[in-house]
């Protein structure tokens, strides 16, 4: 069951698979990709800014996640910025509608981008990537300050 907390707030997600923070401050795209990671079988959590997100990766090992660029209160910059602070190497995927975004993705430390707006399958292939890539044992070099850009719903240059 995808959890999204009252009123729209954090909340931790319910247990089933893999978990997926989704970090947007649009409920349209919120609810709608909620929807689609819960019916793939993720575990999911919603969080409407980086303040909300925060408290959620205290608390929970998310395995992705989906993070907007421009937020109220905490924006993904500052999110990120955050989250690798407290030494959190959770792999971002940075999803924003911004002409700069494959720059912004290599700043934050994102090893995805999907482009807004975006195919829903795009969305599901990204994330596919980001487990094969994990399986394949390349996590570590690709969730630090990376050195090249990111491309459109692709990885960094390994």
């Amino acid at each position: 069951m995808t959890t999204t907390g009252r009123e729209g707030g954090a909340a931790k997600p319910s247990q089933r698979g893999p978990a997926i923070l989704v970090v947007e401050d649009d409920s349209t795209i919120a609810a709608v990709l909620a929807d689609l990671l819960d019916q793939e079988g993720f575990a999911v959590a919603v969080a409407r800014n980086g303040w909300q997100a925060l408290d959620l990766v205290d608390r929970v090992a998310f395995a992705v996640i989906l993070l907007d660029l421009w937020m109220p209160v905490m924006d993904g910059r500052e999110f990120s910025h955050a989250l690798r602070h407290r030494g959190l190497a959770t792999p971002i995927v940075l999803m924003t509608a911004q002409d700069e975004s494959a720059i912004v993705a290599g700043e934050i430390g994102a090893i995805a981008q999907v482009r807004k707006p975006f195919a829903l399958e795009t969305v599901l292939t990204t994330i596919d990537d980001v487990f094969a890539l994990r399986t394949l044992d390349r996590w570590s070099e690709l969730v630090t300050p990376p050195t090249g850009p990111v491309l459109g719903g692709s990885f960094l240059p390994v």
